[in-house]
């Protein structure tokens, strides 16, 4: 019946149809969600390796601030030391301004008895302990006349003669005895290593075998100990110069490539983190900014791109500032009289010269061919749910540099002495005088001074003195200061003398808080110390069992047998070779013994051997540490005292709060910045400045290759 007939049935056709379109809607939704979550991957991953680089680059920042601290400290020890040399070192002569008719305005005449002589007379240590006896202020005291016996029958002229004679020997001990104290002073303010000479006493002590030199020394010790508190100029110079040598090798550090967990963890359990702080903050940003949902942990790499080889980065240039000069301590001579009796000398004052010939640092500037920045190189795995190739391997990249501020101005030997009017200082002083430089110290202080000028004119010196006698408590009679006068007497005058001067406004970044700040305090709030990791030699160095063998090499290359004048005839200190050897052996010895405190955090103002620690320039001396905020430094003379917060805190300044904006800004900022600008040919500075760049990035082939794609323009 039903043979011949097809039964035609099309249900079921729509299913198919229908299945085609899910599948093609599943393919669209999967491309879609891949698509969102591959461009919210590099969004994330971009932003992480933004936050790497500008990490990077704050961690840079804040060791150039740090190494510009250090660098303003090592100007303030050096007008430390004018302080000394020009105002507690020449207090004995008729002129100086702290004296009863002496000038108060105008340059300096350096002279002892007042009397305006050549220009050749030049600032000399000489320190009088009785102001009844200023033997400073005579050139020569005649020795007494002896006369000649009768016979030995004249018994009361015998005795007289006898007495006459002792009288005669005291005095031309005296004359030694001054002679030994104004060069040992001197030596001290220069290469002081026991802050407060108790081992240089107990040296002394020790060796004083009834040697008339030991005996000398032990005894000049006694007399100078109060004035010589304190490191001197060239080992304070050269710590603060290792210390900056430390934090520039950490700006300095090697670029890392492929940096994983593993890597930072193993950085952060070396010797001296410190040393790959840099990586370490960088890796943790970029970690911490992608979170765990997208990126796995163990598949995030960072490179770092920085321009120089493989023992080192070329970030930051950094050149040494040298200065020579002549320091000069007044020595008398003992000299035969015309009597041709030998018991009469006459003691004849000279000066005698510390000549600095070869130099040493006593600053660091910037070389702004070399630019400072962090590239980086972010790569990392994202997961996607409907990839058929797996997790997908990414990358970003990012650059940021530190600004806005300064390590230092560009300054020159000259910027720290003066040469004398007709242009040497040794051609007319008295004595045999060797291989001087024809300058002697000296540094601008007011906003519109030269070397020619700061601590050559009386109204700075006088000024000077004048805090000097207020601090130690004198009430007021011109001239005098108490018979007695503290250690601590003696560091409040100092830190009067080191403190921001007008001259240096916009040229050093300054640690201060004049003004409240909410992005940053320097000081602690009692004791106004700033205390920060900066070893004189890193732990991680190989040479980091003996770390203060740099510095003692610094010390003998300036403590030679020059400084001791050993080869001048008419010099009894350079006759004298048991006195020069024991001054060196002392210093040397002391330099051991005060790397050893600073081992145990026990070194002026607390600091030790790998934590810096710097005194409020704007607040006196805490003494003893943590007993409570330190009074402020108040000058009498303004034009001594940089105190306007706003030529202070002259770094870049965006703030939008305006109130905050008025008070200023310190140190580097942070800004990011386009590869474009750091592979070119030329770049901004920190300062400002174009310049030619001598420093781009070394770019692996994988970067390079995306530089070309335009990769790199971020």
């Amino acid at each position: 019946m039903f043979g011949g007939r097809r039964v035609k049935n099309e249900s079921g056709q729509a299913t198919i149809l229908i299945g085609m379109m899910m599948l093609t809607f599943v393919l669209f939704f999967a491309f879609v969600v891949n698509t969102g979550m591959l461009v919210n991957a590099k969004i994330n991953l971009q932003n992480a390796a933004d936050a790497a680089a500008y990490s990077g680059a704050a961690t840079q920042a804040r060791l150039l601030n740090q190494i510009s601290y250090l660098n303003y400290e090592m100007r303030r020890a050096y007008k430390k030391f004018l302080f000394r040399y020009y105002v507690v070192g020449n207090m004995a002569q008729k002129s100086h301004p702290g004296n009863p008719g002496a000038s108060t305005t105008g340059p300096r005449v350096w002279s002892p008895d007042g009397t305006a002589q050549n220009d050749n007379l030049v600032p000399s240590v000489c320190v009088i302990f009785n102001r009844a006896d200023n033997f400073c202020q005579v050139e020569t005291l005649a020795s007494i006349r002896i006369p000649t016996g009768n016979g030995p029958l004249d018994g009361i002229q015998s005795t007289v003669i006898g007495q006459l004679e002792a009288i005669e020997r005291i005095r031309q001990d005296n004359c030694r005895v001054n002679s030994a104290t104004n060069q040992m002073l001197l030596s001290f303010w220069l290469f002081n290593t026991d802050p407060d000479l108790k081992d240089v006493e107990a040296q002394a002590a020790n060796n004083n075998n009834g040697n008339a030199d030991q005996q000398k020394l032990a005894a000049s010790l006694s007399v100078v100990r109060g004035l010589a508190f304190g490191l001197g100029l060239v080992p304070r110079l050269a710590l603060l110069r290792a210390r900056i040598k430390t934090l520039n090798a950490y700006v300095n550090e090697t670029a890392k490539p492929d940096v994983t967990v593993g890597t930072t963890n193993g950085f952060a359990n070396s010797p001296d983190p410190a040393q790959h702080e840099r990586t370490i903050q960088a890796y943790l940003s970029a970690v911490n900014t992608l979170g765990s949902g997208i990126f796995a942990s163990d598949d995030i790499q960072l490179t770092e791109l920085l321009p120089g080889g493989g023992s080192a980065a070329t970030l930051l240039k950094l050149d040494d500032i040298v200065t020579s000069f002549d320091a000069y301590a007044t020595q008398f001579q003992l000299n035969p009289n015309a009597s041709g009796n030998p018991l009469e000398k006459a003691c004849k004052s000279f000066l005698v010269p510390f000549p600095f010939e070869n130099g040493f640092t006593v600053g660091v500037k910037k070389d702004l061919s070399v630019m400072t920045y962090y590239a980086v190189k972010l790569q990392a795995k994202a997961k996607v749910l409907f990839s058929p190739f797996g997790d997908m391997t990414m990358k970003a990249y990012a650059v940021a540099q530190p600004f806005g501020s300064r390590i230092g101005p560009a300054l020159t030997a000259d910027d720290y002495r003066v040469r004398r009017s007709n242009g040497s200082v040794c051609g007319g002083v008295a004595g045999s005088l060797f291989g001087c430089t024809g300058f002697i110290p000296n540094l601008p202080v007011t906003a519109t001074d030269t070397t020619s000028q700061g601590w050559l004119l009386n109204n700075i010196v006088g000024a000077a003195f004048n805090q000097f006698r207020a601090l130690a408590g004198q009430g007021g009679q011109p001239g005098q200061l108490p018979s007695t006068l503290q250690p601590s007497d003696f560091e409040k005058a100092y830190q009067a003398a080191m403190v921001p001067n007008p001259w240096e406004s916009g040229r050093y970044n300054i640690p201060n808080d004049q003004t409240a700040d909410p992005f940053i305090q320097h000081f602690e709030t009692n004791d106004r110390i700033y205390a920060f990791w900066a070893p004189i030699i890193s732990p991680a160095n190989p040479n980091a069992g003996d770390p203060g063998q740099e510095i003692r090499t610094l010390i003998s290359d300036v403590i030679s047998a020059k400084v001791f004048n050993r080869s001048d005839p008419n010099s009894n200190l350079g006759q004298s070779s048991g006195m020069a050897d024991a001054i060196q052996r002392i210093m040397l010895g002391g330099l051991t013994n005060y790397i050893n405190l600073l081992g145990q955090g026990r070194g002026e103002d607390g600091e030790g051997m790998n934590v810096a620690r710097l005194v409020d320039p704007y607040r006196y001396r805490p003494a003893p540490l943590g007993s409570g905020l330190p009074p402020p430094v108040n000058l009498s003379d303004p034009g001594m005292m940089l105190t306007d917060p706003a030529k202070i805190r002259t770094s870049w300044n965006e703030i939008k709060d305006g109130s905050y904006r008025d008070r200023g800004r310190n140190g580097y900022s942070v800004k990011f910045v386009s590869f474009a600008s750091i592979l070119g040919n030329t770049g901004v500075f920190t300062d400002g400045q174009a310049a030619v760049m001598g420093n781009p990035p070394r770019l692996d082939p994988e970067s390079s290759a995306d530089l070309e794609g335009g990769a790199l323009q971020h």
